[in-house]
């Protein structure tokens, strides 16, 4: 996703520990430019105000 913005934030969360650091490791480069943040964290209970983002997308993968 981030090489497809020129300004902007992507922040994604996941509950997963070992899914995080695979996802930091992956942007590092991306995340050193300020243009992604990766946290743990549960998606139910994001500490945002209404209307903080303008785009949303959500990819899961169930057994």
């Amino acid at each position: 996703m981030a090489q497809q913005i020129d300004k902007g934030l992507i922040e994604g969360v996941d509950f997963s520990k070992v899914m995080v650091s695979i996802a930091q490791k992956r942007n590092k480069k991306n995340i050193a430019k300020g243009m992604v943040k990766i946290f743990e964290g549960n998606f139910d209970k994001m500490p945002y105000e209404k209307e903080t983002f303008s785009k949303g997308a959500i990819s899961a993968i169930f057994p």
